[in-house]
């Protein structure tokens, strides 16, 4: 094997496709590490990241059970939840190089269907 092949990858002359839009899905709980690595690549790439963060939409029945059974909007809790995730990334974003395009959209809905149409909708090169 010729030194430098990775082993599963067929070495090719085609030009690399450049990267230029990542995306990366906020998850707060699983730490910072998928944004420190699309950090690496878009300073690497020249590229620009955008952030989503995703909250998911609440039942009134789950309100009531989250709160003991004083009653408290499903509204109410998402504008919570979506206060708590803006600071979270707005501190994770605060740890990022500052010459990174970097936009952050925060979203209320089922996380992968939210996705989805941002990559729709998007001209990504890269999810991280």
């Amino acid at each position: 094997m010729e030194e430098g092949t990775r082993v599963g990858t067929t070495p090719t002359n085609e030009p690399r496709r450049p990267i230029r839009r990542i995306l990366v899905r906020f998850e707060a709980t699983r730490g910072y590490g998928a944004l420190q690595r699309a950090a690496e690549i878009a300073r690497r790439e020249r590229a620009t990241i955008d952030i989503c963060g995703t909250v998911r939409r609440r039942s009134v029945l789950l309100s009531l059970a989250l709160v003991g059974g004083v009653p408290v909007t499903p509204d109410s809790l998402e504008a919570e939840e979506l206060k708590e995730l803006a600071e979270e990334m707005r501190m994770a974003v605060a740890d990022l190089p500052a010459d990174l395009g970097i936009r952050s959209f925060l979203l209320v809905g089922n996380p992968r269907r939210k996705l989805a149409e941002l990559l729709a909708a998007g001209n990504y090169d890269l999810v991280v």
